[in-house]
This record gives structure tokens, sequence and C-alpha cells, in this order.
């Protein structure tokens, strides 16, 4: 089964613009994802689903925000 990988990169509180590489995915993933999943519903070549995703992850950006700092599980 061929596949692709498509890191998402939407969170702009991350790292700066020039480095939008380093920046992690949050919930800017959900419209990324319901893009990639349509396009893929439509049976598009692979190739193309692939750019749809990069597409949306170029045009998606997200901030999280919170009222107090998290407290992970393991702590």
């Amino acid at each position: 089964i061929e596949a692709r990988t498509v890191l998402t990169t939407d969170d702009i509180a991350s790292a700066p613009r020039d480095q939008r590489q380093k920046r992690r995915g949050v919930a800017g993933n959900v419209f990324i994802f319901k893009a990639t999943g349509a396009a893929a519903d439509m049976m598009m070549p692979l190739d193309e689903v692939e750019r749809v995703a990069r597409r949306a992850n170029e045009r998606t950006f997200t901030m999280g925000v919170a009222l107090s700092s998290c407290s992970l599980p393991q702590t």
C-alpha cells in the first residue's frame, strides 16, 4: 500500500515564520485532515491527495491558549 506523510505545522506560537517546519500541529489538524479525507473520498490520485494536504497545511494557522499551565500525567 503506497502511503505519504505530511506533517502539520499550524501552531504559530511554537516557532517563527521562517522556521515553520519546526512548528507543531494542534487544533488545525482537524481542518487539514478533513480536506485531505475529502480528497481521498473523491478518489483523487495519491499525489493530488498529498497536494491537498500540503496546501491546507500551508493555509492553516492556530494558536493554543490556556487559563493555567497543564499538569502532565507522569508528574
